[in-house]
């Protein structure tokens, strides 16, 4: 009988102890996405649709205002027959701000992409929408990428936040 006493007792705690530290996270998630790019312009004259992955995180900050941010990687094939292009592929790293509705968001972010093969670096500029419901996270954006010549592109993510 005291060893079930004693069982109950730290079941208790223990699970007591894991709602508290669960509470302290509340306003904080993080969770890998998935993302396709349709290139515009000039940019879609020698390159093909983007596909890419990373890591996002959202920190809520207050009232109806999130911090977001996001790490990957994001590939974009060169069209064959379309003479001195080449694949793109690019590291983003973005951060911004987004303003939440009830299930809807609309965001601003910012960042830089660094092109791998020493291919220089671009300034982000990506303002869109988003969709979330419980971890579900869909976004919809814009995307410019500002170098020499600007690249811009439509781009859809999913991603599931924890």
């Amino acid at each position: 009988m005291k060893n079930k006493c004693i069982t109950a007792i730290l079941l208790l705690t223990f699970l007591l102890g894991a709602r508290t530290g669960r509470a302290q996270l509340k306003g904080f998630s993080i969770g890998p996405y998935f993302e396709a790019a349709w290139p515009h312009g000039d940019f879609a004259d020698a390159h093909s649709n983007g596909i890419g992955a990373g890591l996002g995180a959202d920190v809520k900050l207050g009232g109806h205002i999130s911090a977001m941010g996001s790490y990957g990687f994001l590939h974009f094939g060169r069209k064959t027959g379309v003479e001195g292009s080449s694949a793109v592929n690019a590291l983003p790293l973005r951060l911004g701000l987004k303003y939440k509705l009830p299930l809807l968001y609309f965001k601003l972010e910012s960042g830089t992409a660094t092109l791998t093969r020493n291919q220089g670096s671009a300034v982000i500029l990506s303002p869109g929408i988003g969709l979330r419901l419980l971890g579900l996270d869909v976004q919809g954006s814009y995307e410019t990428w500002l170098r020499d010549e600007g690249w811009s592109f439509a781009s859809l993510k999913i991603a599931y936040h924890f």
